[in-house]
């Protein structure tokens, strides 16, 4: 143990990136994989042997390899910050987030234009730090505020790491662990690459990956990954540049899929979006707010129970997305939504416009099922729909 693999004794003739390389071996992995690991996990807490091996890595960066087989993670794994990090797969590898923490209580309370939160219930710790949570009403507008634990103060105390928008009291508040958290102050050379692997969670777990977190991360990639069963939206994105989804493949989430925040130039292209909003409707399942030049291209919406795409301002200084989706299925979807409801929802403000929304060579097949429009737009410049049933 301890020492870098060689990917031609596993089976990999060649692969791009950083040239330090550590492999993680699963509990089941065969002995000659384990006799090369950097880390052998023993299928109880794997997230220690996870985390142990991401601090490893030098400042320049590298790429951590998963050997076939299941991985139970217990608790958060930070990613380090400020390098290019790749993370992949190898056949059937699963990364099980049993990640069980998720609490809940009804008399939070924030003042607009602040980041202090109070609960006398809460019973927050120095644990708390770093857990995402939700405060209902409290963003611009009564929607909810979605942020993180920046400090513990005491047991009725803690900032959050953005503003509210909107003061509340006897609200409620959920706070959980995400699986990979990312937290960059140093975006110059900051890349995350994931590959090949299967990621599943549970109704009280948080995100699977929480990435920036009101700080810049330039470049995430994720390439023939798949997200199931997650409490929170599998990806939670805030300030990305260059987000690219490709091939993968988001299933069962218990409220949407992805959410992102003021980010730009995002791509999906051949993804699949189904079964989304399992034990919550009101989320949809791609979350847009200030998000810059969003592309969805030759995917499958299916079977979705809330909306499919939300964009919205939220108050900041951002203009709404230029949405384009191209070449794109939407089948069976919005099934127990309110008749308000819209497959395609776009909301920005007088002043802070949406700029434009391009539909085209899409075919919609019972999408709006309970569903009163297929796009619902306020303040947006340009609308086009080209070549769709």
């Amino acid at each position: 143990m301890g020492y870098e693999v060689s990917l031609g004794n596993i089976g990999i003739s060649s692969l791009s990136g950083p040239a330090t390389r550590f492999l993680i071996a699963s509990s089941t992995a065969p002995d000659i994989i384990k006799a090369m690991a950097f880390r052998v996990c023993d299928a109880t807490n794997d997230h220690i042997e996870i985390q142990a091996t991401f601090d490893a890595l030098p400042t320049t960066g590298g790429t951590i390899l998963f050997s076939e087989g299941t991985f139970n993670i217990n608790g958060r794994v930070t990613i380090p910050s400020g390098r290019e990090i790749h993370i992949l797969g190898y056949r059937n590898t699963l990364l099980n987030v049993q990640i069980n923490n998720r609490r809940t209580v009804t008399d939070g309370a924030i003042t607009t234009g602040t980041q202090t939160l109070t609960s006398a219930t809460a019973g927050f710790t120095s644990a708390d730090v770093g857990k995402s949570i939700n405060i209902n009403g409290a963003a611009i507008g009564g929607l909810l505020l979605d942020s993180v634990i920046a400090t513990f103060v005491n047991t009725t105390t803690v900032t959050l790491r953005h503003t509210a928008g909107t003061t509340v009291s006897s609200t409620t508040i959920e706070y959980a662990d995400d699986a990979f958290f990312l937290g960059t102050t140093d975006p110059s050379d900051q890349h995350i690459w994931v590959e090949n692997l299967f990621f599943t969670g549970n109704v009280n777990s948080g995100h699977c990956f929480r990435l920036g977190s009101n700080s810049v991360v330039a470049r995430s990639t994720f390439t023939n990954c798949t997200f199931t069963n997650f409490g929170r939206e599998a990806i939670n994105g805030d300030n990305l540049i260059g987000a690219h989804f490709i091939r993968c493949f988001f299933e069962g989430q218990h409220r949407g899929s992805i959410i992102l925040y003021q980010s730009n130039n995002c791509l999906f292209t051949q993804c699949r979006v189904r079964t989304n909003g399992q034990t919550d409707t009101t989320f949809p399942a791609i979350r847009l707010i200030e998000t810059h030049e969003f592309i969805f291209k030759d995917g499958i919406f299916e079977s979705n129970r809330g909306l499919m795409i939300n964009a919205r301002w939220a108050g900041g200084n951002s203009q709404m997305a230029s949405l384009l989706i191209e070449n794109t299925w939407f089948e069976g979807n919005i099934t127990a939504a309110p008749s308000t409801t819209a497959m395609l929802d776009v909301a920005g403000i007088s002043g802070n416009n949406a700029r434009m929304i391009s539909l085209r060579d899409c075919f919609i097949d019972q999408s709006l099922v309970g569903a009163g429009y297929i796009i619902r737009a306020a303040f947006c410049d340009y609308i086009t729909v080209r070549n769709c049933v």
